[in-house]
């Protein structure tokens, strides 16, 4: 009765991503999801390179295709778009940063444990006429213990992940709408749709990375796109990503990641 033309709130926001941006940050949204695409599948691997998966070179290739999108994302936000980044971070990103440093910190103490296991293992070698005992059996119990910070890491991505699927970012900035010009409105939807693909593919990796540290397999996560990114129009990187977490759950050796297969990789990489 009230609203006889129908839905009154699609004429303020229609379904297609396009449809209430200008014709330059729509170039400039393509451009980016084109870049994150072709970044993701870069991180797929062909099928003779399936067998040895997860490895050191893998991760650093994994480490460097971060660095360039997170590179391309700041670019987007700092010089393409016309927006402070700190209106961005305080509202909605400080948090999420805070706890990928956190993941970034503890990847980075396990590598120094690795590191400190080599040593141990260098020393045992180091008189060719007699191995030292001693450090073999240091270089054991160093290598079998735990490190707390990594077990951590599984829980952290995880609830990250959840805060994925929560719209609450969305419904804030068309609550805002009315109060917003224009142009700020849709260069902030452009840079929340731009930084929803850089964290499912952060997330994605960091949680493969945790399950090669941690040697649990339940550590990689399933990342579903959001079904409000859907109704906006086509996620060109979708298929890509969906591809790359289909190859690693089917991939029986990365489902069965074992401890001293990454220790090795990575001493053998020393």
């Amino acid at each position: 009765m009230f609203f006889s033309c129908g839905n009154p709130f699609k004429a303020l926001f229609p379904k297609k991503n396009n449809a209430c941006m200008s014709s330059h940050l729509v170039s400039l949204l393509n451009n980016f999801e084109t870049s994150l695409r072709v970044s993701i599948a870069e991180l797929v691997p062909k099928d003779d390179d399936k067998n040895g998966f997860i490895t050191v070179s893998w991760m650093i290739q994994a480490m460097h295709s971060l660095c360039e999108i997170h590179q391309c994302i700041s670019t987007l936000m700092t010089t393409d778009v016309d927006l402070p980044v700190s209106d961005m971070e305080e509202s909605m990103y400080a948090d999420i940063s805070s706890k990928l440093l956190e993941v970034c910190n503890a990847f980075t103490s396990e590598l120094a444990r690795l590191n400190h296991g080599n040593m141990l293992l260098k020393f045992a070698f180091s008189d060719p006429d007699e191995v030292s005992l001693s450090h073999i059996d240091c270089w054991r119990q160093h290598m079998a213990s735990k490190n707390p910070r990594i077990e951590n890491c599984g829980e952290v991505l995880s609830n990250l992940v959840e805060s994925m699927s929560d719209d609450h970012d969305l419904h804030g900035l068309k609550k805002k709408v009315n109060k917003k010009k224009k142009k700020q409105y849709e260069e902030e939807k452009l840079l929340m749709r731009a930084l929803y693909g850089v964290k499912a593919k952060t997330l994605y990796i960091f949680s493969v990375f945790a399950a090669a540290f941690s040697g649990s397999s339940e550590n990689i996560l399933y990342i579903n796109i959001r079904k409000e990114m859907k109704e906006e129009g086509e996620v060109p990187w979708e298929q890509a990503f969906m591809e790359l977490q289909n190859v690693i759950m089917n991939t029986p050796q990365v489902l069965r990641v074992e401890r001293k297969q990454v220790i090795n990789m990575f001493l053998n990489s020393c």
